[in-house]
């Protein structure tokens, strides 16, 4: 979805900004991605509050997955990972596995803008400061690590936000209003150092690697403009 639709706003549109083409086809590639990454990051999230759910929860008609995994019978005789996704799909159906599909939405699509448009500026700015034989890729696993740092400062309180709606199963409106009672301006702080350095290590792993596939994958009448 990314390449494709950025080479469509390139040669279609007339789009010549790398930051804005990338930061448009990065939004609708993390739009297209929540399909597939929410049912598994809420079976990933119930994981790892499975054991002491109580803490995470909150109050006891709110675990409708977590009461369902002490009463199933099959401690012991299942995977976890399969419990949950038969607790899940037991409580809230096939619905269950998109809870806060909305809200991750609105996490990942600008976290991808910012992440995409400061990358290429970042790739940019560098360019003033780089020598003709230095390594191009340098560059771009540093910018990717800032594109995605800066993407976890700009959009600490949405993820906050949307793990809360999956985990605590709670409406939209509800958990807004317990995260600004019970914890305030606090929120949008919470967790940030981690994310910053999960954020930075991981989009600067990811592009080293996608900048690498497509240096090596070009087609051979073009390798000549190839620069590492």
């Amino acid at each position: 979805v990314y390449e494709r639709l950025r080479a469509f706003l390139q040669t279609e549109v007339g789009i010549s900004s790398a930051a804005l083409v990338s930061a448009v086809a990065g939004a609708a590639a993390s739009c297209s991605t929540q399909t597939i990454f929410v049912p598994t990051d809420i079976i990933a999230q119930h994981m790892m509050i499975h054991n002491k759910s109580a803490a995470f929860v909150g109050t006891d008609k709110l675990t409708g997955v977590a009461a369902h995994l002490q009463t199933d019978g099959m401690a012991g005789k299942r995977q976890v990972a399969m419990r949950i996704i038969a607790a899940i799909y037991h409580v809230d159906g096939i619905s269950g596995f998109y809870r806060g599909f909305m809200s991750s939405a609105l996490l990942y699509i600008p976290s991808s803008m910012i992440f995409w448009s400061t990358y290429y500026n970042m790739q940019d700015l560098l360019k003033h400061f780089r020598h003709e034989d230095s390594v191009l890729l340098l560059d771009q696993g540093f910018s990717a690590a800032i594109g995605g740092i800066t993407a976890a400062i700009g959009t600490n309180a949405l993820d906050v936000y949307r793990i809360r709606i999956q985990v605590h199963r709670t409406s939209y409106t509800e958990t807004l209003r317990r995260m600004w009672r019970y914890e305030g301006k606090r929120a949008l702080t919470k967790g940030l150092i981690p994310r910053m350095i999960s954020n930075g290590t991981y989009s600067c792993a990811v592009m080293l690697g996608y900048e690498s596939v497509k240096k090596i994958c070009v087609l051979p009448e073009y390798r000549h403009l190839v620069k590492w």
